[in-house]
């Protein structure tokens, strides 16, 4: 039908002429647009498909080219199938050479992910929670962060994908109750008083916590839907974490210390994501699915964290 739509505009403009006029010009026939454009020495013609009057998308379901070349009376053509799924070209020779176009990596989903975020971070020990009684962990932590995406994959109607992204960030987990994360003589990471470490020189902090740095690289599929021409994006999957530069800081005697720059923690870890989106803001939950330290002092201890994010597009 297209097909069909596409040559009787043609069989239409031949009739009145209008190939040799060198302007642009634009109809529209069933939901769909066709512009050509004759300058004289080559005609082009592009077909977009029309919702609402609208273009879906600025990329041409169907697009060919007619070049005149005086020189020696040849001509080339080439065109692009309506299904958008080959390319015919013919050589000089009379050759005909069909080439498949693949759709991947081609589109982009609408905000899969946060260009920028900051959440709230807890440790648990599985449950919503702070973990421990003796951290106390502070309402204060948090985490900041963005990621750079990537499209693996989406549908022409972008309803359905697939994405990635290359991210990092930053976290910070707040203790109180005078106590810090520290190194003991068997190399287990374990919450201690200050004065402990401090063989009672100090007992009060004014600010103790854990910061470490995260690489993150998740792998998510998107839904999407058009809500008053903006994209409403729910995401779920999996994501790869490597944790680096981890380091307990306490405040103490007027000066910060670092506590320990030598925890026994696992560099990776994996986690489960969850992300809603619409019209450039992120609400996400990241949920620890692999513990964060190897020591038994510590018992299981995983990240949680539930913030907002901001995409730029």
């Amino acid at each position: 039908m297209k097909k069909f739509t596409f040559l009787a505009a043609l069989l239409l403009f031949a009739t009145i002429g209008i190939f040799a006029q060198n302007a642009d010009t634009t109809i529209f026939v069933n939901n769909h647009e066709i512009k050509i454009n004759d300058s004289g020495e080559k005609i082009k013609i592009k077909i977009y498909e029309l919702e609402n009057g609208s273009r879906t998308t600025n990329d041409p379901i169907y697009e060919s080219s007619y070049s005149r070349k005086r020189e020696g009376g040849r001509v080339k053509r080439f065109s692009y199938s309506f299904s958008n799924d080959e390319i015919t070209t013919k050589e000089d020779n009379g050759t005909t050479v069909v080439k498949s176009t693949s759709r991947w990596f081609t589109k982009e989903l609408h905000q899969p992910f946060p260009n920028l975020y900051f959440s709230h971070l807890e440790l648990t020990d599985g449950s919503f929670g702070t973990y421990s009684n003796m951290m106390h962990q502070k309402q204060s932590s948090f985490e900041w962060g963005m990621y750079s995406p990537i499209t693996i994959y989406c549908t022409k109607d972008e309803h359905f994908g697939i994405a990635t992204a290359f991210g990092f960030s930053n976290s910070y987990n707040f203790f109180g109750q005078d106590y810090v994360l520290m190194m003991n003589d068997d190399g287990n990471s374990e919450m201690q008083p200050l004065s402990v470490y401090t063989n009672n020189e100090y007992t009060s902090t004014s600010k103790s916590f854990l910061r470490y740095w995260s690489l993150r690289v998740p792998l998510t599929m998107q839904a999407q839907f058009k809500v008053n021409r903006s994209y409403l994006t729910f995401s779920a999957g999996a994501e790869v974490e490597w944790r680096i530069w981890v380091r307990s800081f306490a405040r103490y005697g007027g000066a910060k210390h670092t506590i320990s720059s030598d925890l026994d923690y696992n560099a990776i870890g994996f986690n489960a994501l969850f992300q809603v989106g619409y019209n450039g803001f992120i609400l996400f939950s990241r949920v620890g699915l692999t513990e964060m330290f190897k020591s038994n002092k510590l018992n299981d201890v995983y990240q949680m964290s539930v913030g907002i994010g901001i995409n730029f597009d």
